[in-house]
């Protein structure tokens, strides 16, 4: 069964208050990259572009990043942007998203795993608002990897998901 419209879903909501999913931007990145991690920030190519159709509304943010670390690898931390605004700081000092070492795991070098986000933002505008995935190691620790493992250059997937929704 499926629901065909070409308005705002669902129109008034399941009790007639409230909004919907008005658009969608989806982007994907399956190139294998690796980041020099070691207390420097990297904007990832997990990146997209929404622009509001009014300042009321909220954009879902949905990312899910393939990552791994190599050796003496002591962890990734994860951030958001909204152009050139910090949403998420990616550090270790209280980030909301946490971190992830893969070295904890019983096959680190050779394992990737994915590490689902989700975030809503009120950017309060009608203008284009580009979101930017980030991340950051800790102190001393080698490189970040996307879409690989240490071991194995073959590609994961990475996805980035905007959604507005009208409030």
């Amino acid at each position: 069964m499926g629901i065909f419209t070409n308005n705002i879903f669902p129109d008034g909501g399941e009790d007639g208050q409230g909004g919907g999913i008005i658009q969608t931007v989806f982007v994907d990145d399956t190139t294998a990259r690796s980041y020099n991690i070691n207390n420097n920030t990297h904007t990832t190519n997990l990146q997209a572009s929404i622009t509001l159709n009014d300042s009321s509304n909220k954009v879902i943010i949905m990312f899910c990043v393939n990552a791994a670390g190599n050796g003496g690898w002591g962890g990734m931390f994860f951030g958001l942007k909204r152009n050139s605004t910090n949403l998420v700081i990616a550090n270790q000092n209280n980030n909301p998203f946490g971190g992830l070492n893969t070295q904890a795991t019983s096959n680190g070098q050779n394992q990737s795993l994915n590490f689902p986000i989700f975030y809503i933002d009120a950017p309060n505008n009608t203008s284009s608002n580009t979101y930017k995935v980030v991340i950051n190691g800790v102190n001393g620790c080698g490189n970040g990897l996307i879409n690989r493992s240490n071991n194995v250059s073959t590609a994961g997937r990475s996805t980035l998901f905007l959604y507005e929704v009208c409030s």
